[in-house]
């Protein structure tokens, strides 16, 4: 093994990515600074290509089995400058503003990209409180949230406008109506752990109060998505066991219509239903009895009679 895939096998070895997305990238930050502080002309980064381009650095890798395997690329000084060009659009509105108001609103050479790399923050409050991580992860890692969240909310919308959203049996949001899911993958890990009493492993005390060896009660999620042990509650049996059983609970949105118990789920579809294009609103409400001739006029037939549809023909 060369010396630059020791220092590789070295920097990957400390990736945490168990922890916050600013502490994830604790080992290569050396790495950037490094080149940044160096006339050197390119770079050899554990990131892919189009997260450096929209200036949030994600890790270029996969899991086989549990094990991670990284793929390093070479960046040039422009590509990596073009990071902190991105980087530069969102971080004034982006935190911790114990960063951001250090960080010029004119930053864009390698010495100021170098700068920003030296700053540090460390949280007063929550999990990770005391805990020193880089400054611009810590930015890049709040914006990354909302994005994340932002875009995983627009995708289901999409999924449920088209019809095509999944279910879970007796899984309902705040306002006691079944929640979407984008996938029969999530929407069988939800129905998994809509009522388990949860063991809670030593690494996931984010929950605030909750302590290694406490019990969960439903609904408290419980940190790094179902937990370490999160199969080991009152169920006993087997994460695949679980999922398996799970799945059979699971509905696509277009099964909902007209059964027994996912009948609520009709309010997604009805939404789904007025977003279409006025003579598909027509055809359907004729299709199913209607001599309605105007959206208006299906809209009110499709929402007295919706129980009893049939929606084959979206």
């Amino acid at each position: 093994m060369s010396t630059a895939q020791q220092a590789r096998a070295a920097i990957e070895a400390n990736i945490d990515r168990t922890t916050k997305y600013a502490g994830q990238h604790t080992s290569v930050v050396p790495v950037l600074q490094d080149f940044l502080q160096s006339r050197r002309n390119t770079v050899d980064l554990p990131y892919t290509r189009e997260s450096m381009e929209m200036g949030m650095p994600e890790f270029d890798s996969k899991s086989e089995k549990g094990v991670v395997t990284y793929t390093w690329n070479t960046f040039t000084l422009k590509e990596v400058l073009g990071c902190l060009e991105a980087f530069m659009t969102y971080m004034p509105t982006t935190g911790p503003k114990d960063v951001t108001n250090d960080i010029p609103s004119y930053a864009s050479t390698r010495k100021h990209f170098s700068d920003i790399m030296a700053l540090t923050y460390t949280p007063k409050k929550g999990n990770y409180a005391n805990v020193e991580v880089n400054g611009f992860f810590s930015v890049v890692g709040n914006f990354r949230f909302v994005y994340k969240k932002t875009n995983a909310k627009q995708k289901l919308q999409a999924k449920v406008a088209a019809g095509e959203g999944f279910f879970a049996a007796d899984v309902l949001d705040n306002d006691g109506v079944p929640r979407a899911y984008p996938s029969s993958k999530k929407a069988a890990k939800a129905w998994a752990r809509r009522d388990p009493v949860l063991k809670v492993h030593e690494k996931d005390n984010k929950s605030k109060g909750i302590k290694a060896g406490d019990v969960v009660v439903p609904h408290v999620r419980v940190g790094g998505g179902f937990g370490v042990t999160w199969h080991e509650g009152a169920y006993g049996m087997s994460k695949k066991a679980i999922l398996d059983e799970a799945s059979t609970h699971v509905y696509k949105q277009a099964d909902a219509v007209g059964k027994e118990n996912h009948a609520p789920t009709n309010s997604y579809t009805m939404r789904m239903v007025e977003g279409l294009h006025w003579t598909a609103i027509v055809r359907l409400a004729r299709e199913n009895g209607s001599t309605a001739t105007k959206k208006a006029d299906a809209l009110m037939y499709l929402q007295d009679n919706f129980s009893k549809l049939d929606f084959s023909s979206l």
